[in-house]
C-alpha cells in the first residue's frame, strides 16, 4: 500500500535541505510507501520562541516568529534544529540517551544523580561521571549515595523510605552516637568510656533481612570472611572459622528456620510485615548480617550509653518517667495485656519520636529484643570500648531492650539468651566513616 502526503508549496525559494530533512523524520512503515508533492509544498507554521511547543526553552529568532539557522532546544523529549528560519523536530531522545538538553539527546539531566553497581554517579555536561565505589560503613549504593547493603536499591518495602511514624523516614537510616564516659546500667560501679561509633536508627526490618537472605548469605554455603566484623579497637571481636558450621546449611533451610514457634515476623513472600522488625535470628545470623551490611553487632556498653543518652542517665529512652504508649510492649504497645500476635510487633519507629533515645534512635525498649556482641556474664572492668568477649560453648549472650510481648523494661536491663535462640532480633552498629 502506498500514501501519498500532497501538501502546497506557499513560500517561493524554500531549499532542498528543509524539506529533505522533513522527510528524513517520517519512517516508513513495513509494505506502505510514502510519497510527498513537492510541487504542493506547503511550510510547516513556524514556532515562536519560548511559546507554544516549544518546550518552554528560549532562543534567538531570525523573525517575526521564526528561528535562527543552527539553533537547537528541546520540545519534551525531542530535539529540534533551526534551518532556513524553520524548526526541523528529530527523532525522541530513548535507550542510552533518554534526555534532551540544549537541543541534543543525552544519557542524564544535569545535577541528577545515580548509581552504577556500588559506584555513585553524578551527572556535570549531560554525561555521568563515577565516583569512588562504596565501602564499609556504607557499602551499598542507592540514589547516588551509599547506604548499607541491605538498602541498596530501595525499591523493596522495609528498605528506603517508608519507617517511622508517618512511614516517611529512611528505614536504613543511622545515627552518629558521640563519644563519652556513663555508668552501665546506671551504677556508678561500672565507670565506662566510649569512642564515637554509629548506631542504626531502627531495629532491622523483614525487608531488609530478606535482602540479605535472598542474597544467599547468612548460610554454611556464604559465611562472613575470617575476622569480619571486628569491632574497631577491640581485638578478635570479629568473625570465627567455627561459627560456621552453627548457621544453616543453605537458603532454603535458613527460609524455614525463620518460620520459628516465637511471634515469627518472616513470612515466605514479602507481604505486611516488611516494616516489622525481623524476629526469630540467631546471634550468628544477626553477626553475619551485620558484616553484609556493612557493620558490627554493638557492644553492650554501645548498647546501653545510646539508649541511656550517655551521662544522661535516662532510665528509658525518653527520659526518666515510665510512661505508657512510648514502646511496643505487653502485646499492644500501650500496657494493655491481651491479644498478643503478631501484630504486636509494630512497624518500626511506630513511636517516634516520643519514644525516642537522646540521639534519634526508636524502639530502644521493645518491639524486637536485641543481640549484642558481648558474652553474658559481669560488666568487664576496666571498660573503655570494652567488650566481655570470654565465651564458652554453652554461654549465652546479652540480649537488650525486652521485645513486643514482654512487660516495659527499662535501659538498665539485661538478658541473656544461647547462640542459637531464635527469639531475637538486631540492630546494627558502624565505625565512623574516615574522611
Amino acid at each position: 500500500m502506498r500514501r501519498v502526503v500532497t501538501v502546497k508549496r506557499r513560500r517561493a525559494g524554500h531549499r532542498s535541505r528543509t524539506w529533505l530533512a522533513l522527510l528524513s523524520t517520517v519512517a516508513p512503515t513495513a509494505g506502505c510507501g510514502i510519497v510527498l508533492g513537492l510541487d504542493d509544498f506547503e511550510d510547516a507554521p513556524r514556532s515562536s520562541a519560548g511559546g507554544a511547543g516549544s518546550g518552554g526553552e528560549s532562543g534567538s529568532s531570525s523573525g517575526a516568529g521564526g528561528c535562527a539557522d543552527g539553533e537547537r532546544d528541546c520540545v519534551g523529549d525531542t530535539p529540534r534544529q533551526c534551518a532556513d528560519g524553520e524548526w526541523v523536530h528529530q527523532r525522541p531522545c530513548s535507550g542510552e540517551q533518554p534526555v534532551c538538553a540544549g537541543g541534543r539527546c543525552v544519557p542524564c539531566t544535569e545535577g541528577e544523580r545515580g548509581c552504577q553497581g556500588n559506584r555513585p554517579r553524578r551527572c556535570e555536561g549531560g554525561a555521568w561521571l563515577e565516583e569512588a565505589a562504596c565501602v564499609t560503613p556504607f557499602p551499598g549504593c542507592r540514589d547516588g549515595a551509599c547506604v548499607p547493603t541491605s538498602c541498596q536499591g530501595g525499591e523493596a518495602a522495609g528498605t528506603g523510605v517508608g519507617c517511622g511514624a508517618d512511614r516517611d523516614k529512611d528505614c536504613c537510616a543511622t545515627e552518629v552516637v558521640p563519644g563519652g564516659a556513663f555508668f552501665r546500667s546506671n551504677d556508678e560501679s561500672y565507670p565506662a568510656t566510649i569512642s564515637d561509633f554509629r548506631l542504626d536508627r531502627y531495629e532491622v526490618t523483614v525487608g531488609r533481612f530478606r535482602a540479605f537472605v535472598e542474597a544467599l548469605k547468612g548460610t554454611q554455603a556464604d559465611p562472613p570472611p575470617m575476622g569480619a566484623g571486628e569491632r574497631p579497637g577491640l581485638a578478635r571481636s570479629g568473625w570465627q572459622f567455627n561459627w560456621t558450621s552453627s548457621l544453616s546449611a543453605n537458603t532454603t533451610e535458613l527460609k524455614a528456620q525463620l518460620e520459628c514457634d516465637y511471634y515469627p515476623t518472616w513470612t515466605a513472600a514479602p507481604g505486611p510485615n516488611e516494616h516489622r522488625p525481623i524476629h526469630c535470628v540467631t546471634w550468628y545470623e544477626a553477626f553475619a548480617f551485620c558484616v553484609w551490611d556493612g557493620g558490627h553487632l554493638p557492644t553492650e556498653a554501645e548498647w546501653n550509653y545510646a539508649a541511656a543518652g550517655g551521662a544522661e542517665q535516662n532510665a528509658y529512652p525518653w527520659g526518666s518517667s515510665r510512661e505508657r504508649g512510648f514502646a511496643a510492649n505487653e502485646c499492644r504497645g500501650n500496657g494493655a495485656s491481651t491479644g498478643c500476635n503478631i501484630s504486636a510487633f509494630l512497624p518500626v519507629g511506630s513511636f517516634s519520636p516520643s519514644g525516642d533515645a537522646r540521639w534519634g534512635h526508636a524502639d530502644m525498649l521493645g518491639n524486637s529484643s536485641e543481640w549484642t556482641l558481648d558474652c553474658s556474664g559481669d560488666y568487664p572492668a576496666p571498660c573503655e570500648d570494652c567488650a566481655n568477649l570470654g565465651c564458652s560453648g554453652s554461654t549465652g549472650h546479652v540480649v537488650r531492650g525486652g521485645n513486643a510481648i514482654a512487660p516495659l523494661y527499662d535501659t538498665t536491663f539485661r538478658n541473656s539468651e544461647y547462640r542459637t535462640s531464635r527469639t531475637q532480633g538486631v540492630r546494627c552498629a558502624r565505625k565512623i566513616r574516615d574522611e
